[in-house]
């Protein structure tokens, strides 16, 4: 009677599978309950290999999610930083592009000066005359003829016009598409040939 209650009172499905040979077994209810207590102790020490297995990849897991996320925040936090720096360094960037412009402008008008012997000559001429005004020269193709053209940023005389034409080694000869205009004893548009090289018809 005991036994049978005690057996039908094991809600352990494992349990009760694995102690069915003791209940057929073994007539005495102490006895039974000594071998179903012992065999539930090595259920239970059986199982803990297994659960602490079970829980190890899922506090794994659980660490690269978390790793993930603060990568993830991080991320974003460095994307908002950029967009706010993104209008501030705009007009800065603007500024630059223009100054690398007008330096890239400048080192070509140099190129071209020394590219057709002008550049050392005209700085040795320039060192011995000093005191005396000289207007930059620009050079330029047009048409297979090369020209050389002042770029005016002041009044000049046709006298010292002609001062730095020599220096330049060049002939001072208007060519006939660009003809050489002199107001009141002031030169403010011209145009130079280079020594040896013919004069452009229209």
């Amino acid at each position: 009677m005991l036994r049978s209650k005690f057996w039908s009172g094991i809600r352990d499905p494992l349990l009760k599978n694995s102690s069915r040979y003791k209940f057929d077994t073994v007539k005495d209810f102490d006895q039974l309950r000594k071998e179903i207590r012992a065999i539930e102790l090595e259920l239970l020490n059986s199982e803990k290999p297994t659960s602490i297995v079970q829980h190890q990849p899922i506090s794994s897991d659980s660490v690269k999610l978390d790793d993930i996320l603060k990568k993830i925040d991080r991320m974003g936090k460095r994307l908002d930083t950029l967009e706010k720096k993104t209008p501030e360094e705009a007009p800065r960037t603007t500024g630059n592009n223009q100054f690398n412009t007008g330096y890239s402008r400048g080192n070509r008008r140099g190129n071209n000066s020394r590219r057709y012997g002008r550049g050392n000559r005209y700085q040795n001429d320039r060192g011995s005359n000093r005191g005396v005004r000289q207007p930059p020269v620009r050079a330029f193709m047009d048409d297979m003829t090369v020209t050389a053209k002042t770029v005016i940023e002041g009044r000049w005389t046709l006298e010292e016009l002609e001062r730095m034409i020599k220096w330049a080694g060049m002939k001072f000869k208007p060519s006939k598409s660009r003809s050489l205009i002199v107001r009141k004893g002031k030169v403010q548009d011209e145009t130079f040939l280079l020594a040896g090289e013919k004069i452009p018809t229209v």
